[in-house]
């Protein structure tokens, strides 16, 4: 605004100016006009009186020259006056169109600003008001700018309530921040202290959550870190936190409560919230643990006159979904031994888990489709694979373009498969319980002898001839611990069992045969060699070889 400022003071100086310059002309010019009539009059007397007497005395004749050479500069001058007059009337016309192309395109220019600067004044308004409308009071640069007012309404009479959560929390454990050390020397004061217990007028309960060490948001979060920092001390810093949490939780008393949990979900916010007021924090995966861009904290107040928009209220109920849904106690990790899921999902290259049979068969094409070098099927009769269909046209196609195929199923007339025959018979006649009494003609009616051989018919007929050469199969006689379906990189495995849980009538014929009611877990071949010990897929490959080369006969 200086600028416009300063433009419109030289305009208001070149707007007096032209106004002194066109009196001043203006007045100039009205004598020369006087001037230069008096000359034409005095040179016309002059050649008036020469005119008679001219030819008679050179004085007269002199004087007649003399009156015209003042007339011809009278009408010179006068020329030049009018010339001179039309010349500044045309500037003065130029410099008028000027400066009002200036002044319009100055005021152009002011209007923009003006709309830009009230545009940004009414942006700032908005957001101002959106923010007073969900409760939110204050925003500081990072946490450590917001510590000394965590501080002060830790330190509030009335307080009763405390959840905090964050990944370690290690910055309240340590003193390098005294504000932060100094909340949660408090919060022990109030825990481990007699004389502040008495301070506290109804109860105290403090709930915190820290980060599960083995959780896959964890994981993620511990591999953005060591990217520049080269390693992370997530899991260190978690586990010392936990230790620390642990013995407070033994030192609680009736006045103040004291819990600390583990969750599972990804971590999205740090949080310190009391019945009056909460301070968040939004979390994202940082290349590094060092601060390096600042994370602004935004602190919210209680807005119980307008509960739908308090976002005061919405953080508690964020903090208790994960507290009730998504947590477990610290002194089950520590004392208890509890791990999660995911520690053992990452270790053994899980990529999938799906209870859908439709869904698993999706995948069974997909892989079969896939897969360049091999394919091996294992199962108890793998009729959905060999009758006419999608699955056996995807293993026609592997077969044709040079897949080894193998192909494992349970010997129909084994002692394992009177077995299984045997369970799925006393499903539908729950008052056979003695094996004794389940005679050949009845195992011969059960689906699996029936659906073991439609297979075996359909492979013979299908496969087993001279224009497919790449394709094996054989009866194994060994116990059906697992169906597998092995390709190139990938395993998917279904266990086998004898147990059954009743089925709705709508499922009855399905309830007739085991299996279909277990997940089928999807095994990735882990890249690196070194951890072929503990490679899941690696290890069913060589299970199925065993099968194959020890426990099999051929059709």
């Amino acid at each position: 605004m200086n600028a416009h400022g300063n433009n419109l003071n030289r305009e208001k100086e070149n707007y007096y100016e032209e106004r002194y310059f066109n009196a001043l002309a203006k007045a100039i010019g009205i004598k020369l006009i006087i001037l230069i009539i008096f000359l034409a009059a005095i040179g016309i007397l002059l050649i008036f009186l020469g005119f008679e007497k001219a030819n008679e005395s050179i004085k007269y004749y002199l004087l007649q020259e003399v009156g015209k050479g003042i007339f011809i500069t009278a009408l010179i001058s006068g020329a030049i006056k009018w010339y001179m007059a039309r010349q500044f009337i045309a500037y003065g016309h130029e410099r008028k169109k000027v400066y009002e192309r200036e002044l319009s395109n100055l005021l152009s220019k002011i209007s923009i600003d003006v709309k830009e600067q009230t545009s940004k004044i009414a942006a700032y308004s908005s957001s101002l008001e959106a923010l007073q409308s969900v409760g939110a009071t204050r925003f500081y640069r990072d946490r450590e700018e917001a510590s000394p007012d965590i501080l002060k309404t830790m330190e509030q009479s009335t307080i009763d309530n405390v959840k905090i959560i964050g990944i370690s929390l290690n910055d309240y454990l340590r003193d390098e921040n005294k504000e932060f050390h100094a909340v949660w020397s408090l919060i022990e004061e109030y825990i481990r202290s007699k004389e502040k217990q008495q301070s506290v007028v109804k109860q105290l309960c403090i709930k915190v959550l820290i980060i599960d060490p083995d959780s896959h948001g964890a994981n993620l979060r511990s591999y953005a870190e060591a990217i520049k920092d080269g390693g992370s001390r997530l899991k260190t810093d978690v586990i010392e936190s936990m230790k620390s949490f642990s013995k407070l939780e033994d030192n609680v008393s009736e006045k103040v409560t004291f819990e600390a949990r583990i969750y599972n979900s990804s971590p999205i916010l740090y949080l310190f919230w009391t019945s009056t007021t909460s301070f968040v924090q939004q979390y994202y995966f940082r290349p590094s643990h060092g601060v390096e861009v600042k994370i602004p904290v935004i602190r919210y107040q209680s807005a119980d006159f307008q509960k739908c928009l308090s976002v005061h209220n919405e953080l508690e109920f964020h903090f208790d979904t994960i507290w009730q849904k998504a947590s477990v106690s610290v002194k089950e990790y520590l004392d208890h031994y509890y791990r999660g899921t995911y520690s053992g999902i990452r270790s053994a290259n899980i990529k999938q888990i799906s209870y859908e049979s439709d869904i698993n068969k999706k995948r069974f094409i997909h892989h079969i489709s896939r897969t360049n070098k091999i394919l091996w099927i294992k199962g108890v009769t793998l009729k959905s694979f060999f009758q006419y269909g999608v699955l056996s046209d995807e293993i026609s196609k592997a077969c044709s373009r040079g897949v080894k195929v193998r192909v494992l199923l349970l010997d129909p007339n084994c002692e394992q498969a009177r077995y299984r025959s045997f369970r799925e018979y006393q499903m539908a006649n729950p008052v056979k319980k003695d094996i004794n009494q389940f005679q050949d003609k009845d195992r011969l009616k059960q689906r699996l002898h029936k659906d073991s051989m439609a297979s075996i018919d359909y492979i013979k007929n299908n496969y087993l001839n001279d224009d497919i050469v790449n394709f094996e199969a054989k009866m194994f006689q060994s116990a059906p611990e697992a169906f597998m379906l092995l390709t190139d990189d990938v395993v998917m495995v279904e266990q086998y069992h004898y147990g059954k849980v009743r089925a709705i009538e709508s499922e009855k014929e399905r309830s007739q045969i085991l299996g279909g009611n277990i997940p089928v877990l999807e095994y990735v071949k882990l890249e690196n060699k070194n951890s072929e010990v503990k490679d899941p897929y690696r290890i069913f490959r060589d299970n199925l070889k065993y099968v194959y080369d020890v426990c099999a006969q051929e059709l």
